[in-house]
């Protein structure tokens, strides 16, 4: 099984933040820590069913959410490797629309992505819902992972997807990715 890291809203612990090397990024999304998740997807279940794995595994992790990350590395106490999440090295966030812009007298404000030029994961992908549908945006290791193979990945995300969400009943061993 892979782990993939997902932000949970109250998942924050200011004790350590920074001491495990998650405050960083769970600052950038407004407090939020993430947590590792695993979803079965044993006997090739249907996209749906999946869905509804991977729904109740999010509620699952939800119920725990106020456990600090550091005291989930301890109680797992994964191998540690340097430079990289102890628990999971993919991540997925799936950013809603703000509930209201920024508004302050005489100033505008606006959202900016920033390249900083480094990977925290070793591949991050990120759903935007907007007005006009959903964007996404993907940080990747450049020592792993070259620019032409993340863009036909994110080629077979939306082929998946797109033919998903026309036939949802179909088994896992026939999605078309391609």
């Amino acid at each position: 099984p892979r782990e993939v890291g997902a932000l949970a809203d109250g998942r924050r612990d200011q004790q350590h933040e920074g001491k495990d090397g998650q405050g960083e990024e769970a600052e950038h999304h407004g407090g939020h820590r993430r947590g590792p998740m695993t979803t079965d997807a044993a006997g090739d279940p249907t996209f749906k069913e999946l869905l509804r794995r991977v729904s109740q595994t999010v509620l699952d992790g939800d119920a725990h959410k106020q456990v600090p990350f550091e005291k989930l590395v301890m109680e797992l106490q994964p191998d540690r490797q340097s430079g990289a999440s102890p628990l999971f090295q993919v991540m997925f966030i799936m950013q809603g629309q703000p509930s209201h812009p920024l508004q302050l007298p005489g100033v505008t404000a606006q959202q900016m992505q920033v390249d900083n030029g480094t990977a925290k994961f070793d591949l991050s992908l990120v759903i935007f819902e907007e007005q006009e549908g959903f964007t996404a945006a993907i940080e990747y290791n450049r020592d792993l992972f070259e620019r032409a193979t993340v863009r036909r990945m994110l080629g077979h995300y939306a082929t998946l997807l797109q033919s998903n969400a026309r036939q949802p009943d179909t088994h896992l061993s026939r999605l078309r990715m391609l």
